[in-house]
């Protein structure tokens, strides 16, 4: 049950019923990693959509010989989703902060479940799209600062 209410508590999931939470439950599988793991590395195929049940997760990229930090997530956050869409590689690298504990949701089993259960794929994709699109939002606003800042 504790898995039900923190699936309950992220935004994808909110809208669900406890029947549909009880059926991503199912999929979800536990992970505990040790502080500075790299959970995934930029480039690398990518095969579930992870969520931080306690601890931390620093999101970064790596390029012209340095690393840019993208995002610092605690616990109830997710990660991983754009790759569930596109298919592509993983954006970003993902490395715990501390001793984390997190939940897992593989992309096939996800995908089975959204193609057989329209409903839950409605609140699923709604949810995203909705979530995506307030982090292109804050990109494009932080984009804008900058540009202006240089001015």
């Amino acid at each position: 049950m504790e898995r039900r209410s923190l699936l309950r508590n992220v935004y994808l999931f909110s809208d669900f019923s406890d029947a549909e939470l009880g059926q991503i439950e199912e999929i979800a599988l536990p992970q505990t990693h040790a502080g500075n793991v790299v959970l995934f590395k930029e480039g690398q195929d990518a095969d579930s959509l992870l969520i931080i049940k306690h601890g931390s997760v620093q999101i970064a990229q790596s390029g012209d010989n340095n690393t840019v930090m993208l995002a610092m997530l605690g616990s109830g956050a997710h990660f991983g989703e754009m790759s569930l869409l596109d298919a592509e590689p993983r954006s970003a690298t993902a490395r715990t902060l501390e001793d984390s504990e997190l939940v897992v949701v593989p992309y096939a089993k996800l995908r089975e479940l959204l193609d057989t259960q329209p409903a839950i794929a409605a609140k699923f994709y709604r949810a995203l799209a909705m979530y995506l699109g307030g982090r292109l939002r804050a990109t494009s606003s932080d984009l804008n600062f900058a540009r202006n800042r240089k001015r």
